[in-house]
């Protein structure tokens, strides 16, 4: 199983991180720093007696954090031929992450959608977005 893992704590503003092969985006400021997940599952792996990493850092306001499944990047195109991949992902979150909340979800669906076409849906598709106020 991949995961990423987060606990907040909102008396301190900050974040503890741990993945499993899925990290998180945090975009602060117009910039997007990519938080690195353990390169191993949770369960059946060699490297399962190994123990995970966690990772602690302060949050701020206007601060977003995304947590996703690899689904919508693994999604083809309407020719089926090319993923979204993560470069676009990223560059799409980024372009929309000063939008209301609402609003990112509404243009990640309107753009799965139109990259996708009639092409089947491939994976789970998840993307969970966390915007700070204070």
């Amino acid at each position: 199983m991949d995961i990423a893992l987060i606990v907040i704590n909102s008396h301190n503003k900050e974040i503890e991180y741990s993945g499993a092969k899925n990290p998180i985006f945090l975009i602060r400021e117009g910039i997007l720093t990519e938080m690195r997940a353990n390169r191993m599952a949770i369960g059946v792996d060699e490297r399962q007696h190994l123990p995970f990493s966690a990772e602690r850092f302060n949050y701020k306001p206007e601060d977003v954090i995304y947590m996703f499944s690899d689904g919508y990047v693994d999604q083809f195109d309407r020719d089926d031929v090319m993923r979204f991949n993560k470069r676009r992902f990223k560059e799409l979150l980024k372009s929309i992450s000063a939008e209301p909340l609402q609003e990112q979800c509404r243009i990640i669906g309107e753009k799965l959608e139109d990259w996708r076409g009639e092409t089947k849906q491939t994976d789970d598709i998840l993307v969970v977005g966390i915007k700070f106020f204070n």
